[in-house]
């Protein structure tokens, strides 16, 4: 990238980083890098098979070359000791990355005792995508309290 080349040399100054910062910015700005997030905080409930998240999904278009960079944060807590919980990202109607099982010795039923992160690179071709959180209790009922999901698109322009 021209950006950083400009401060690869023994001399480069603060006035080179500075450049570099605002190119960065400016590319962002210029849509080389766009995203969609969603954020909720009511406390909400799961039992037996795995079900979509309330409210846990984002939307983005890509196009042809373009990489997806999903990430959720997920606050969480069951309802029996030893809690058990799992979850998957979804693309559309297809399963994405591997279901992902977390287990702890406290039980509760605030949704707030554990914190948990899903990440996953896609690249999935033109097009609009949504992008979801399944869940499923493995012991219990799981409650959640807390969701931020963002799908980051890396456009390849």
């Amino acid at each position: 990238m021209a950006y950083s080349d400009a401060i690869r040399t023994a001399n480069a100054t603060m006035e080179g980083v500075a450049t570099l910062i605002d190119g960065v910015h400016t590319l962002t700005q210029n849509g080389l890098v766009v995203y969609a997030q969603t954020s909720r905080s009511t406390l909400i409930n799961t039992t037996g098979a795995i079900a979509d998240y309330t409210s846990g999904s984002v939307s983005v278009t890509v196009s042809t070359g373009d990489i997806v960079e999903i990430h959720a944060d997920i606050s969480w807590s069951c309802s029996l000791d030893p809690a058990t919980l799992g979850m998957q990202l979804r693309r559309d109607s297809t399963d994405i990355g591997f279901r992902h099982d977390y287990v702890t010795a406290r039980s509760s039923t605030g949704g707030i005792d554990n914190v948990t992160s899903l990440n996953y690179i896609d690249a999935p071709g033109a097009g609009t995508y949504t992008y979801k959180i399944r869940w499923l209790a493995g012991t219990g009922t799981a409650y959640s309290q807390y969701l931020n999901i963002y799908a980051k698109v890396l456009q390849n322009t």
